[in-house]
Parts: structure tokens; C-alpha cells; sequence
């Protein structure tokens, strides 16, 4: 990212402030960064490499997944960062992901998810979906837990009391207000009937009468979910298979984002129209999208 000294091309995570959108902290090869004015300028918090970042709704907490020194955690908003990873035998993290009220770290020994209200990091060990491949994707779903997907399948994290089969529509207010209701639970993962082709990652996209449906992307191009099957969501010609998905918050007016070969493309209208956004380096692949009001990272 511009104005972040050293970093260059080596910026592995960014992360907005889930209460501020002028609030952005940028992993890189050399330490995380956070800028308070929307990007222009950036403050040194960390000097560990940061591959992934995940912060609670209230933004007070924020988990680090490092290649250096494990996991950190900050309870006051990036102030100050302690070690957090009690529990692992393994600290080779491959992905951490911010899913609702819960954090989950998938290492080589498994999945396991901290509650945002647990300021000691007691981490869980969680059973992870039943496949060998890593997760690629994880989403949380109101009142019934989490979907995962891997490369080769999507997954529901079903309890005795999850009810509802499509994502419900849910406010960055109201998942803030639930954090400390909902945490991980004991039940099992049970598979959703996926869309054709390699899954690269999955979203939800709202709609005005309050309920959200699954979106998801594929080696065979970009789908959603309706009441009985898969329907295709249809690209601009010669965009090519999706290679990343970016779906924003439920109360939020930033667009559906999609990279493929072909370049960057956006939507507004829920895949009805797309718009090729410019790369800001066309020979180079995007590894993390994140939005702040109309500015894309």
C-alpha cells in the first residue's frame, strides 16, 4: 500500500474498522500498519510479518496471525499485543477468519475458533469440515453457527437449535450485539449441495426484504444459491473463471467485487450489471480486498 515504508508489493492482510471506515490496518512483510485517515497516512503497531488480521465487532480486539511469533492478540485496539496462542502444539498457521461473534485459526493440527468476549484467548479445538482440503472460505450464519467451504465443498455447522437454511440478513449493529450470546458450539458439519467447479470462496448478498442468499465462486464461473439449486450469476464476456470473491456487509451500499483473469469487475446491483474496475498494478494478482464507503483496498 502507498505511504507504508518498505512494504511494496509485500502486503499479505488488510482489515478495516469494523465502526470506522477511516480506520485501516495493512499486514505486510514489515509489521502491521494502521492508517487513521482513510489510507494517506500509516503509524507502525507491530514488527512481526502479519499474514492475516481479524477484528471483533466493537473493535477493541484484534488477532494477528503471524509468521513469526504465532498468534497475537490486542485488547485495546491495537495499543498493545500479547501472545495468544495457548493450546497449539503447531504455530504454522494457515489461515484465521473473523466469522461473527467467534475468531477460528486453521493450523496443520485442525480448526479452532476463540470467542471475541473471551479476553484470555481460550482457544477451542473445533472439528473441521469432514475433507482433507483447507479451508478456503468461512462465513457466519445467524442462530445456526458457520458455513466453510473448501476447494471441493461447502459446509453448514448445524446445533440442535439451527433452524433456518439460508443466510439471514444481519447488521454490523446487531452481530456487535450478539457476540456475546453466540459462540462456538457443539454440533456437526453436514454438507450443502455445492455449485459446479473448484470453490474459490463464498459471500452472501442481501436484498431489501431482509434475508440473505449464498454466493459463491467457482472454477466453472459465479453462482447463487436459490430455494432448490444453484443459479449462475452471469460475468461480462471474456472475464473468465472468478478468482476471488469480496461480498460486503449486509448494511452497507459497496459493491459485489469479483477478480478474474480478465481484470477486476464490480457490481452494484447484485450481479445484474458489472463494471471493470482498473488494477491499480495490472501484472500483479490480488490476494485481499477490503472496502472503506466507496474506497477499495
Amino acid at each position: 500500500l502507498m505511504g507504508i515504508t518498505g512494504a511494496g508489493f509485500r502486503t499479505y492482510a488488510v482489515a478495516m474498522d469494523p465502526r470506522n471506515a477511516d480506520i485501516i490496518y495493512s499486514g505486510t512483510r514489515d509489521g502491521l500498519w494502521r492508517s487513521s485517515d482513510g489510507g494517506k497516512a500509516w503509524k507502525k503497531l507491530a514488527p512481526n510479518i502479519v499474514k492475516s488480521i481479524a477484528i471483533s465487532p466493537d473493535s477493541r480486539k484484534i488477532y494477528l496471525a503471524t509468521e513469526d511469533a504465532g498468534v497475537l492478540l490486542s485488547n485495546d485496539g491495537g495499543a498493545t499485543f500479547r501472545a495468544a496462542q495457548n493450546g497449539f502444539a503447531d504455530l504454522r498457521f494457515h489461515s484465521m477468519t473473523a466469522a461473527g461473534p467467534a475468531v477460528f485459526v486453521e493450523t496443520p493440527a485442525g480448526l479452532s475458533s476463540a470467542r471475541w468476549t473471551d479476553s484470555n484467548a481460550s482457544w477451542k479445538a473445533q472439528p473441521p469440515p469432514p475433507s482433507n482440503a483447507r479451508l478456503v472460505d468461512m462465513i457466519s450464519v445467524p442462530a445456526s453457527g458457520w458455513i466453510a467451504a473448501t476447494p471441493t465443498g461447502i459446509w453448514r455447522w448445524s446445533t440442535a437449535s439451527a433452524t433456518a437454511s439460508a443466510p439471514a440478513r444481519r447488521s454490523a449493529r446487531s452481530a456487535a450485539r450478539s457476540a456475546a450470546a453466540i459462540a462456538p458450539r457443539s454440533g456437526s458439519w453436514s454438507a450443502i449441495a455445492a455449485p459446479p467447479g473448484r470453490i474459490a470462496g463464498i459471500g452472501t448478498l442481501c436484498s431489501a426484504v431482509n434475508s440473505c442468499r449464498l454466493v459463491a465462486a467457482t472454477a466453472r464461473g459465479l453462482f447463487e444459491q436459490s430455494a432448490k439449486a444453484w443459479k449462475p450469476i452471469v460475468l461480462p464476456p471474456g472475464a473468465g473463471a472468478p478468482l476471488r470473491l469480496w461480498t460486503p456487509a449486509a448494511d452497507t451500499s459497496a459493491p459485489m467485487l469479483v477478480e478474474t483473469p480478465a481484470g477486476l469487475f464490480a457490481s452494484g446491483n447484485q450481479g445484474k450489471a458489472w463494471m471493470k474496475n482498473a488494477m491499480p498494478v495490472p501484472t500483479h494478482e490480488v490476494y485481499r480486498l477490503a472496502a472503506s464507503g466507496n474506497i477499495l483496498y
